[in-house]
């Protein structure tokens, strides 16, 4: 399937947006895409594609493909140099990223990209920045804090003192600022909640993916990083702080006051133990069980968790 761009990009446009990362390219210069595919789709001709896909198997890729221009590693455009004159082919480092970085103004905006929708519900204490849009049956609680560009998106709840920064993200279903599950037993065995009067601080561009949780503190704030992306069905407990720029994959369980540092990722299906803290950089295998502190830019797999190197013994 392509999707179609806003309007046509040139190969001379592509060379100018990922400038020092291009580490060569040939083919014609004077050609323009206007759409973008998948590298082995049968509609990719005229259009943007990228592979990834390292030695034999990601030339043949590329030989096979319909795509008018072409992202892809150094040593596959070397070996293909001059094989297809009428397509272009732009080497970097990373196809994949120079693709989300060769095409942000020429793609559509989503539907529904600002505006709010009737049926949601929004607190008069909120505030609501500007461009921002809100879908269907959303709920926004008293004093929360939207920023500008945020899109939440149909069926999402924010409850009271949640702020969102700028340019944030909130899928369907994802509920923000739900009370912590937190209790005290008394000698008799009754289990008494503990108040949660906190909230939720996310910083600017952060993605939540749908149906993911984000409990409130109890006395503070549970915080997001900057450019933190969370997946689908992910869960953040109370008292969570999480840094900027990590990956927190699907159906992740992050419990009571963990600590993620900057740049960690924490893989599908993994449970952090309350308390623990995760440095800065490191890797959380999938499914993996952490009970203890994580070193920083260490990966660590298994139930319990334990680092790479270890598991290897």
């Amino acid at each position: 399937m392509r999707s179609a761009l806003t309007s046509p990009l040139s190969v001379e446009e592509i060379l100018a947006a990922l400038g020092d990362s291009v580490l060569s390219h040939c083919g014609p210069a004077h050609v323009t895409v206007d759409a973008v595919a998948a590298l082995g789709d049968a509609a990719a001709a005229g259009a943007l594609s990228f592979c990834s896909t390292r030695g034999v198997g990601g030339e043949d890729e590329i030989a096979a493909s319909r795509a008018a221009v072409i992202l892809c590693r150094i040593e596959a455009l070397e070996r293909l140099r001059g094989a297809d004159p009428g397509k272009a082919l732009i080497a970097v480092d990373n196809p994949r990223l120079a693709f989300v970085q060769a095409i942000p103004l020429r793609v559509p905006p989503p539907a529904g990209a600002t505006g709010i929708a009737q049926s949601a519900t929004i607190s008069s204490s909120a505030v609501i920045g500007e461009d921002v849009a809100i879908g269907e049956m959303a709920v926004i609680g008293e004093d929360c804090v939207v920023g500008a560009g945020t899109r939440i998106a149909a069926g999402a709840v924010l409850y009271d003192r949640v702020r969102l920064g700028a340019r944030c993200t909130v899928q369907a279903g994802a509920v923000i600022g739900a009370e912590g599950f937190g209790f005290e037993r008394d000698g008799a065995g009754p289990l008494h909640r503990f108040p949660h009067v906190g909230g939720v601080t996310i910083a600017d561009e952060v993605e939540v993916g749908a149906r993911a949780c984000i409990d409130r503190d109890a006395l503070g704030d549970t915080q997001i990083g900057a450019g933190t992306k969370i997946d689908d069905a992910a869960y953040i407990a109370h008292n969570v702080r999480i840094g900027r720029h990590c990956l927190i994959m699907a159906q992740a369980l992050l419990c009571g006051s963990c600590v993620i540092g900057a740049g960690a990722g924490i893989s599908p299906g993994a449970v952090i133990r309350d308390k623990v803290r995760i440095s800065d950089g490191a890797r959380i295998g999938l499914g993996a069980v952490v009970v203890g502190d994580v070193e920083a830019g260490a990966t660590v797999a298994g139930v319990p968790a334990r680092p790479i190197e270890r598991r290897r013994e």
